[in-house]
């Protein structure tokens, strides 16, 4: 909460983080995730489907992180180094995670 809280300060003066309504039908990824919330899995598919996971919300925290920079927030040594060190999924092998607002 601390970290969007300091994004929507820090983006209050040039409107780069607008409140946006998200529609996650729009999402694939998203849609995909809560499809799976009703797949029947032994125990390796169970943990396989985490780890998938795992990246996947990885990767949508390192996109927020790289969102927030970009809009001029002051990315904290320790948050860049949290990523930094993290496996990065290759953008193009990491779904959409957002869509532009219209």
């Amino acid at each position: 909460q601390a970290f969007f809280i300091q994004w929507h300060a820090a983006s209050a003066e040039t409107n780069a983080n607008p409140a946006v309504m998200l529609d996650q039908g729009g999402l694939d990824w998203f849609l995909e995730l809560n499809r799976s919330l009703h797949d029947r899995l032994d125990d390796a598919q169970l943990r396989a489907r985490l780890r998938e996971n795992v990246i996947l919300l990885r990767a949508l925290a390192q996109e927020i992180v790289q969102r927030a920079a970009a809009g001029g927030m002051d990315i904290d040594a320790a948050t860049q180094a949290a990523f930094a060190s993290d496996a990065v999924i290759a953008k193009e092998k990491r779904p959409a995670l957002f869509t532009q607002a219209a």
